[in-house]
């Protein structure tokens, strides 16, 4: 999207000055060797962006920042991506007064909930300190078959799979970065424990 309106920094017309197309800034190989965090990334992409960091050079305008591999802008991010709190410590310039942030302390924000299906668990003390409130996608009644509670499932166990994010009656989803969770497994149901279901008392395996 050419839209700029989350924050305008320069000439947001298409035509650039002969300014515009100098380097805003450029990667040294010392601080290139830096770039990418050692934390939540596989060897082998960490191995071929380090490669071509030495050579690359920060993007001059802001469209091309947008889908950079190594460089991000907070004005570009979606509405689920935030930045890494170490991440802002780790400022590799700035771009037309805006800072420039390496794509590696880029992540998605997950609810509570949907962390559970990644096997982590939104850890207690941040479950009232999300990352960043996102508004929620409106929830449609069900038109699917739905199980009754004499089938034996109980609203005991749907709770065991419940979002366990503080809720709040504002429309707006709170969802929290990978570095406020930990890694979390489901509990073992044995023959005679019930079985856990969502709120549409289906089963989530």
């Amino acid at each position: 999207s050419k839209s700029e309106d989350a924050i305008v920094i320069g000439d947001s017309s298409d035509s650039e000055s002969e300014e515009d197309r100098k380097p805003a800034a450029s990667v040294s190989p010392s601080s290139a060797s830096n770039l990418l965090d050692e934390d939540e990334h596989e060897n082998a992409e960490k191995d071929e962006l380090a490669a071509s960091a030495a050579d690359e050079v920060i993007p001059t305008s802001k469209a091309a920042f947008k889908k950079h591999p190594l460089y991000a802008l907070a004005s570009n991010l979606n509405k689920a991506e935030v930045i890494d709190p170490a991440g802002k410590k780790r400022i590799v310039g700035i771009f037309k007064g805006e800072l420039i942030y390496r794509r590696s302390d880029i992540s998605v924000a997950l609810t509570a909930k949907k962390w559970l299906y990644q096997g982590r668990k939104v850890k207690e003390a941040e479950l009232s300190k999300p990352a960043k409130k996102v508004k929620a996608r409106k929830k449609s009644a069900p038109k699917t078959f739905r199980a009754l509670t004499s089938y034996g499932v109980s609203d005991t166990a749907e709770q065991k799979v419940e979002d366990e994010s503080y809720v709040e009656d504002d429309g707006m989803d709170w969802i929290y970065g990978r570095w406020q969770t930990e890694k979390w497994s489901p509990e073992r149901v044995g023959p005679d424990d019930e079985i856990p279901v969502n709120e549409y008392k289906n089963v989530e395996l």
